[in-house]
């Protein structure tokens, strides 16, 4: 469980107002930011409406909508825009590290598996958002769209720029006929998530704040593209309304139990922990059986 309390967004309600306009088959329904300790802003999940408190989505196993390749779930990387201070094929190659690490998951057999980028845009969100073109979609089912400029972030959360580290946009299928829920497991379908990252940080490999981590904060956003939430509750440092007190020279935000699914990232991580390993079991050890 999570003390981050879903938001109904209105910058969502307008993305999806022009899908409707462009006749598209897929809603964004979620979209879940990461923020970076010394912001003083724990990270949000930001909702379409309010019957997204209480529903969640996944993925349905060799969904045709979807494009999918049998059982697996495929990642892409696009590389054309990478993060400050860190080359494009080190940026790629602390992904690939932070998808193999949920691939190896204990209890887990996905498989998750890479597709080639193309050349093709296969990002649709930075568009909407007025942010280049909308591009093609389902040529993976989660894309790690790159290292996006901080109006970007501005243009998702008021002052975004400011604390947003990394965003990933749960787009799911239309399908009026069974609710969205074609295979009747009582989740919303998804139809792709795709992930960004903010350049107004600085980044880096095997990184300490202030610098930002690529593989720490991808294997965060990892968990939310494999249908994972934001894990843990929240403490603020010295709070006169909480119980909870904490050292003096402790982070103004903390989470319980720590967690690489916490919505803040406390420093360098590249290692799953208890609550990320069950969370996974939990969605996916009876993949693809649903």
């Amino acid at each position: 469980t999570s003390d981050d309390e879903p938001i109904v967004s209105s910058t969502l309600q307008q993305i999806n107002a022009k899908l409707d306009n462009l006749g598209a088959s897929y809603r964004v329904t979620k979209a879940e930011l990461v923020t970076m300790i010394g912001s003083n802003q724990p990270g949000i999940t930001l909702i379409d409406d309010d019957r997204q408190r209480v529903s969640t989505s996944d993925w349905v196993p060799a969904d045709a909508r979807r494009h999918a390749d049998g059982t697996k779930i495929r990642y892409l990387v696009d590389p054309t825009r990478p993060p400050n201070g860190v080359s494009a094929a080190d940026g790629e190659a602390a992904i690939d590290r932070a998808m193999a690490t949920w691939n190896s998951a204990a209890g887990v057999n996905i498989p998750i598996e890479k597709t080639a980028y193309n050349g093709t845009d296969p990002s649709v969100a930075d568009g909407l958002f007025g942010f280049g073109t909308i591009g093609t979609p389902f040529q993976a089912d989660i894309v790690h769209a790159g290292w996006m400029p901080p109006e970007f972030f501005d243009a998702i959360f008021f002052g975004g720029s400011q604390f947003i580290l990394g965003v990933t946009f749960t787009f799911t299928l239309q399908d009026l006929a069974t609710g969205n829920d074609i295979n009747g497991d009582h989740r919303i379908d998804v139809g792709f998530r795709e992930t960004y990252y903010n350049n107004h940080f600085a980044w880096g490999i095997n990184a300490d704040p202030p610098t930002a981590d690529v593989e720490t904060v991808a294997l965060h956003e990892s968990g939310h593209g494999l249908s994972l939430a934001h894990f843990g509750k929240i403490f603020i440092k010295n709070d006169p309304g909480s119980t909870q007190k904490v050292d003096e020279d402790a982070p103004t935000i903390q989470f319980a139990p720590f967690a690489v699914m916490n919505a803040t990232i406390f420093g360098q991580n590249h290692d799953l922990q208890g609550t990320d390993v069950s969370g996974m079991s939990t969605m996916w050890a009876n993949w693809p059986n649903r």
